[in-house]
């Protein structure tokens, strides 16, 4: 049975929580939208909180965009963005109260419009009745009275400490994953090519790294075959960021025990921005961020980009894998994902 009510929390305000016997989810209502604790039963706030306030977008610049005193606060927790990422785009100032309307199994998070973007934000979250699952549905309305182009963008910033794994290639338990230089079995011609497919550029197929701002050799990236394994380590400030084709549609975060799976749908073939990124992985010192995006599309006025994502948590069922081993990271996140 899912519950809700709205209590204040550490200096966010009034926040709707969300919550059933297996979860309780926390969703600012003075702000934002945020989903901004995250917590299993008897288990901590899996999401980063910025308790002191202090990743705060702001300056003569940002006003000259967005007006005198305008701010963005990054606040933690689960948020929605546009893609590409411009100023006018994603740092939009949210530090307004939204209009909520509860649900029996959660609630309708409506932001502010902004004039710079055009657009205005929607958060609907829905509980699962029993399990620790949320599903969250980012809709962004073209409020202005011209077409658009943007991505709907999915970002969850999550507490420090912990580990993200992401497949970019199908499950496989049968296939040895050592690295072999025998020549492969001859399976008869290439199909031909059209003198058009010739011509075309070539695109990512299984996977494709964006390596915005790290390198291959930061200590904390896993890299092999079929996933992508990211360390966060608060010891080490240098921010890393990377973006991927994931037709699996899903990565995992394991924290103190517990594992949280992010879902959402892939269109294969799909118009994505960075690159052909459907799925983007970003680490400091603070926090760590899984990120699902849409397809860049135009929106007419009167018409919304919509992006679901599901939210899932459950307590560990092994321990954390040796991350240089593939077979025990594919062990691991399959094992997470039935």
């Amino acid at each position: 049975m899912v519950t809700t009510e709205f209590k204040e929390y550490k200096h966010y305000g009034r926040c709707l929580s969300i919550k059933n016997e297996a979860l309780e989810a926390l969703v600012t209502a003075d702000v934002g939208p945020r989903i901004i604790s995250f917590a299993p039963t008897g288990g901590p706030n899996l999401f980063f909180n910025d308790d002191e306030d202090k990743i705060v977008t702001k300056g003569e610049v940002f006003e000259s965009i967005f007006g005198e005193g305008a701010e963005f606060h990054f606040y933690g927790g689960h948020r929605l963005w546009l893609a590409p990422q411009l100023p006018l785009h994603t740092n939009v100032p949210d530090n307004g109260p939204l209009d909520v309307e509860v649900l029996p199994d959660g609630g309708i998070f409506t932001g502010q419009y902004s004039p710079v973007s055009g657009m205005r934000p929607r958060m609907t979250v829905r509980m699962d009745e029993t399990e620790g699952k949320i599903t969250v549905t980012a809709e962004y309305l073209n409020a202005s009275d011209e077409t658009r182009s943007y991505a709907p963008w999915q970002i969850t910033q999550f507490a420090p400490g912990g580990v993200g794994f992401v497949p970019f290639g199908k499950r496989n338990d049968a296939e040895p994953f050592e690295f072999s230089t025998a020549r492969p079995q001859f399976r008869g011609p290439r199909p031909a090519l059209s003198p058009e497919a010739l011509l075309k550029p070539l695109t990512p197929g299984k996977v494709f790294i964006l390596f915005d701002i790290g390198h291959l050799k930061d200590p904390r990236l896993h890299l092999h075959n079929r996933h992508f394994v990211l360390q966060q380590d608060p010891e080490i400030w240098r921010p890393f960021k990377a973006g991927m084709l994931n037709p699996e549609g899903f990565g995992l975060y394991a924290l103190d025990g517990w594992v949280v799976t992010a879902q959402h749908e892939v269109v294969p073939g799909g118009n994505y921005t960075d690159g052909g990124s459907s799925f983007e992985v970003y680490t400091g010192n603070a926090f760590m961020e899984i990120e699902a995006l849409g397809e860049f599309k135009e929106v007419a006025p009167g018409e919304s980009l919509v992006h679901t994502e599901t939210l899932s948590v459950q307590k560990a069922k092994r321990p954390l894998p040796d991350l240089d081993d593939e077979r025990d990271v594919h062990d691991f996140v399959w094992t997470h994902h039935e």
